[in-house]
């Protein structure tokens, strides 16, 4: 709030890149950025569940070091520069989705004598699993990465000994597991 536009540019250009950068890393896509916020995915590439691990594995293991790239790289550097330091909040869910297509972003090009006219498709990703990730990003405390059974269930003992169960009142949480009919369980790494 108290950053002239300028220096708040500064400050999400250098973090939208070396988001970027990590995602990709990891095997995963942007889809968009959204203000100080980037929604990124990782295909999984058939319908079986065992199939869902590496993506998930990989999810995680890019969000660890997207918090330790922020804590170690950027936040350094923002204070030699008389910047605020950054945090990221992380949610992390794995399910169908589905990418649409809203429509057609036209613009007008003017190049020498000649107007042409470029088509961009305006698109966007949409599913219950989006609406999760969401809402368990805005459980999330800053530097922390929340995710859900369905993720925690398929990573390894040492990766599940980074999270604890996040004990979250119904009225707050009331999402509810398509495999178990009860309320889904979401899972916080831990502070340290």
């Amino acid at each position: 709030m108290n950053l002239s536009a300028n220096r708040l540019a500064d400050i999400i250009r250098a973090f939208t890149q070396e988001m970027s950068i990590l995602i990709a890393s990891y095997g995963g896509y942007i889809m968009k950025f959204i203000g100080d916020a980037v929604l990124a995915f990782f295909l999984v590439k058939s319908e079986k569940k065992e199939d869902d691990k590496i993506p998930c594995i990989n999810a995680v293991n890019c969000a660890i070091s997207m918090v330790k790239v922020i804590r170690s790289g950027i936040n350094p550097i923002l204070s030699q520069y008389d910047y605020p330091e950054i945090h990221a909040r992380i949610g992390i869910d794995v399910g169908e989705s589905v990418v649409v297509q809203y429509g057609w972003e036209t613009n007008l090009i003017e190049y020498k004598t000649e107007k042409i006219i470029t088509k961009k498709p305006i698109i966007d990703i949409l599913g219950y699993t989006i609406s999760i990730a969401v809402k368990m990003t805005s459980l999330a405390e800053p530097d922390q990465i929340v995710i859900g059974q369905f993720v925690y269930d398929s990573m390894d003992m040492n990766q599940k000994d980074r999270f604890d169960e996040c004990p979250i009142h119904k009225d707050i949480w009331n999402y509810i597991s398509s495999t178990s009919g009860r309320i889904y369980k979401i899972y916080g790494s831990k502070m340290d």
